[in-house]
C-alpha cells in the first residue's frame, strides 16, 4: 500500500505502533495502542506533533502557539496493528486531513 502523494511516513515499534512523517510539508504523528489510534498533524510550526492533544470536534486544535488538525479512531488491539493496516489508517487520515484544510475558515 502506498501512501499519497505529497506523504511520506516512517513506522516503527510494536505496543505501541507509531509512525512520524510528514503530510504536505507538515509534520505529523501516527499512534496506535490498546484499542485506539490517532494521527496528530502540526499546522503553524515544523515540530514534533506528538507533544500536542486536544482537538475540538471537528478535529482542528489550539495549544498555546501551536494549531494542528487531529483525526483518530478505535481498532481492535491497535498496539499490534500490522503496519499495512496503519499505512492505510494514514492514508485514509491524509484525506481527511485535505479536506479539513480545503474546508478551513
Amino acid at each position: 500500500m502506498s501512501l499519497p502523494t505529497g506523504t511520506e511516513c516512517e513506522l516503527y515499534g510494536e505496543a505501541p505502533v507509531q509512525g512520524d512523517g510528514r503530510v504536505d510539508g507538515h509534520p505529523f504523528y501516527f499512534r496506535a495502542r490498546h484499542s485506539h489510534w490517532t494521527f496528530t498533524v502540526c499546522i503553524s510550526h515544523d515540530l514534533d506533533p506528538s507533544i500536542l492533544r486536544g482537538p475540538d470536534s471537528d478535529g482542528w486544535f489550539t495549544e498555546d502557539e501551536y494549531v494542528g488538525f487531529e483525526h483518530s479512531g478505535d481498532f481492535p488491539n491497535a498496539s499490534r496493528m500490522p503496519y499495512d493496516t496503519a499505512r492505510q489508517l494514514i492514508a485514509d487520515s491524509v484525506a481527511v486531513f485535505r479536506d479539513a484544510m480545503r474546508n478551513r475558515t
